[in-house]
């Protein structure tokens, strides 16, 4: 191999390799495009200032008191400062929309919640949006303001059907486009009369395959049809022979002189006299004697 050959096989396959890079982060980015609409579609986003408002004020994470003596070297009189937590997240995610069960000694007992946050979420931190300062989290969807056209379910497990709508938007455009190639393929190959549709304009309507096919119904029709009267003549002809050696058992004068299958000549042909006579008549005749 010379060296330009070296070099444009190597190129290629640096063009091959970012080509199917660029593909792959294509479809990708599909995917999660169409995952997070969905996945924002079936669920409720809310957003704070900070990460505690999130949660119950009585569960919210309290700041560490830290007591340092080595600034001012004064154990009477210690500096007391406070640290963070590590975590901002409290015990208790905050809920909405209380539901209320039939009355009880003149109350009505809250049995659950409208809202709230999803189970994926419950473990992860609010995310800062940059764009809005605020700090979201997911929840769930109230059901009075569920889309008529998504079923009910899907928002029972919006992860799941946010994924399989990720999935299946790369694939549709794959999809898509294998049709369009597969038509631009098809639509440009040449063409011949057997793949045009049947003629509706003529009576009866008229293509290439379907007359063949008619036609070869047609000559299997006739040559079975053959096959059914050779089989019928053959089976008269053994019939025939059958009885003509019956009948050569008996001396006498036999009728199997007559033509194969009873097909006679015609009555206008000259016919054949009594051929066992003849022969015999033939045979018992006196010799004449001429003097020799």
């Amino acid at each position: 191999m010379s060296v330009q050959d070296q070099i444009l096989n190597t190129a290629l396959r640096e063009g091959t390799k970012m080509a199917g890079d660029a593909l792959v982060n294509y479809f990708t980015g599909q995917y999660r495009t169409a995952r997070d609409l969905a996945y924002d579609e079936l669920t409720s986003k809310k957003g704070y200032k900070t990460i505690p408002q999130h949660f119950k004020a009585g569960s919210r994470v309290q700041p560490r008191q830290v007591v340092d003596d080595r600034i001012t070297g004064n154990v009477e009189n210690p500096r007391v400062t406070e640290e963070p937590a590590a975590t901002q997240m409290g015990n208790h995610w905050k809920e909405y929309g209380p539901i209320y069960g039939p009355e009880v000694n003149g109350k009505n007992p809250r049995i659950g919640w409208e809202q709230q946050v999803r189970p994926t979420q419950a473990e992860q931190e609010p995310i800062l949006n940059r764009a809005t300062g605020e700090y979201e989290a997911y929840y769930d969807k109230k059901p009075s303001e569920y889309a008529d056209w998504i079923p009910r379910g899907a928002y029972q497990s919006p992860e799941t059907v946010a994924t399989a709508v990720g999935i299946a938007s790369p694939l549709a455009q794959l999809g898509a486009a294998t049709a369009i190639g597969a038509g631009i393929y098809n639509y440009s190959r040449p063409r011949s009369e057997y793949s045009a549709p049947v003629d509706e304009g003529q009576f009866p309507p008229y293509n290439a395959n379907v007359a063949a096919t008619a036609a070869r119904a047609a000559f299997d029709q006739q040559i079975e049809y053959q096959k059914h009267q050779n089989a019928v003549d053959l089976l008269n002809h053994k019939e025939k022979i059958r009885l003509n050696q019956q009948q050569s058992l008996t001396p006498g004068v036999q009728d199997y002189g007559q033509a194969v299958l009873g097909r006679q000549a015609s009555p206008a042909m000259p016919q054949m006299g009594d051929a066992y006579g003849m022969v015999n008549n033939i045979m018992s005749a006196r010799i004449p004697n001429y003097g020799v």
